[in-house]
C-alpha cells in the first residue's frame, strides 16, 4: 500500500487494518504521486503489480482471476473490465479493450485509449523496461505508461468485470458521502446474494455497452450506404453531363465554323 503524502494518523490507521500488507510511508510526490509509484514498484517483491487506485474497489476474485493469467505466463499486461458507480448508484461499464487490434493499435500510434488505473495489471520488469511511470507528469501518466508498454508487452482483457471505479468528472461528493457508499458497496460484496445482483448489474452495464455499439454500428452503416447512394445518384448525373456534352460538342464546332465562313463573306 503507497502511501502519497498520507497525514500520520491516516497512516497508522492504514497499518492496523493492513493486516500482512506493507504499507508505505511516502511524502507527497509531483502530480497524483507517480515517482511514489515507482518506489512501490522498486520495493515490491513480486514480479506482477496491481494497481488499485483509493476511490476504487475490486471485487472479491479479481486478484485471483488476473493471477491465473499472469501464471499462465502468456500475458506481460492483463486488463481487467471496469464499471464506474454513478452518485445515485447506478452502474456504468467503462474503458476500452487493449487486446482489440483495433485500440491497440491506435494506442502505438499515439491515440488515447481509456481505462481506470485500478483495471491494469502487469509485470514489474515491463514497466521498467519503458522507464517506469513519469514522475514529472502532473496528470496523465497512466495513459502515458499504458501507451509506451503497449508495443513492447501482449495485453488480455479479462471479459467479466472485476473492478468498481467510484470517481467522475462533477461527483460532488463529501468525503462522509463517499465513506458511506464504500461501506454500502462493501456489505453488498460480503452478502453472497447482494454480491451475485452486483455481478449481474455490472455484467448488464457491459451488455447495454455492447447493445449501444451495435446501434451505433447500424447507424454508421445506414448512414454509409446513404453516402453511397448519393455518391452513385451524383456520378449517374456526372455521366450524363459527359454523355450530353459529347453530343452538344459537334452542334457547337458546326455553329462556330458556319460563323466563320459568315464572317468571311461579310469581310
Amino acid at each position: 500500500m503507497c502511501c502519497d503524502g498520507c497525514t500520520p494518523e491516516a497512516v497508522s490507521s492504514l497499518r492496523e487494518i493492513a493486516g500482512p500488507v506493507r504499507v508505505l510511508d511516502l511524502p507527497k510526490a509531483r502530480g497524483y504521486g507517480y515517482g511514489n509509484r515507482n518506489v512501490a514498484m522498486e520495493q515490491a517483491e513480486g514480479d506482477v503489480v496491481a494497481w488499485l487506485a483509493d476511490d476504487d474497489l475490486y471485487l472479491p476474485d479479481h486478484l485471483e482471476r488476473i493471477g491465473e493469467v499472469h501464471d499462465a505466463g502468456d500475458y506481460e499486461i492483463v486488463q481487467g473490465t471496469a464499471c464506474h458507480v454513478r452518485v445515485d448508484g447506478f452502474v456504468e461499464a467503462m474503458g476500452d479493450d487493449w487486446s482489440h487490434p483495433f485500440i491497440s493499435e491506435q494506442m502505438r500510434e499515439g491515440g488515447r485509449a481509456a481505462s481506470t488505473m485500478s483495471a491494469i495489471s502487469h509485470r514489474i520488469e515491463t514497466a521498467q523496461r519503458v522507464g517506469g511511470w513519469n514522475a514529472d507528469m502532473d496528470a496523465g501518466a497512466d495513459i502515458d505508461l499504458w501507451r509506451r508498454m503497449a508495443p513492447v508487452a501482449a495485453a488480455v482483457t479479462l471479459a467479466a468485470p472485476t473492478v468498481l471505479h467510484l470517481r467522475g468528472t462533477g461527483r460532488g461528493q463529501s468525503p462522509a458521502e463517499r465513506i458511506e457508499q464504500n461501506r454500502a458497496l462493501f456489505l453488498r460484496m460480503d452478502d453472497p446474494v447482494e454480491l451475485a445482483r452486483l455481478r449481474a448489474e455490472m455484467g448488464h452495464a457491459m451488455y447495454r455497452r455492447f447493445a449501444d455499439h451495435q446501434q451505433e454500428g447500424h447507424h454508421l452503416k445506414l448512414e454509409v450506404e446513404e453516402l453511397r447512394r448519393r455518391l452513385e445518384a451524383e456520378a449517374a448525373d456526372a455521366e450524363k453531363l459527359r454523355q450530353l456534352r459529347e453530343r452538344l460538342m459537334p452542334l457547337l464546332r458546326a455553329r462556330w465554323m458556319l460563323r466563320q465562313r459568315l464572317s468571311g463573306r461579310r469581310g
